[in-house]
């Protein structure tokens, strides 16, 4: 059961759940301003590396938080992201409502991207 989840703010942070994983489950919430397929703000890690780092601790659960068209620094679909976070983190929070006006496109948005990632990795949990 994880205990906490806690942002990658900076790699300060990043060590110090590191250290506390080894005698807790702990959850790195990253959303794709922070840590993204092509860079983000912390370490200006990409997914990928972000992953390599924090998989040296046994008991972290990596999560894309806001993950979805529009919520990286620029605008775009988010098929990029969710290719590269169904390849190295363990749940993904779809979240197409930044770009969607109605709650039938909303959900209509949620369905595809959630067929989108599950085709690319049918054991990725989506929140």
């Amino acid at each position: 059961m994880i205990t906490l989840f806690v942002g990658p703010m900076s790699m300060n942070t990043m060590m110090v759940l590191k250290e506390l994983s080894i005698n807790n489950t702990i959850g790195v919430v990253a959303s794709r301003r922070q840590i993204e397929h092509d860079g983000g703000y912390v370490n200006n890690w990409n997914t990928k590396q972000f992953s390599e780092f924090m998989r040296e601790a046994k008991m972290l659960t990596l999560v894309r938080d806001h993950g979805g068209p529009g919520q990286g620094l620029d605008e775009d679909d988010g098929l990029d992201s969710f290719a590269k976070d169904t390849m190295y983190l363990d749940i993904i929070h779809i979240d197409p409502w930044k770009q969607s006006t109605t709650m039938e496109t909303g959900l209509q948005k949620t369905g595809s991207l959630i067929n989108f990632c599950y085709n690319l990795n049918a054991q990725i949990l989506l929140k």
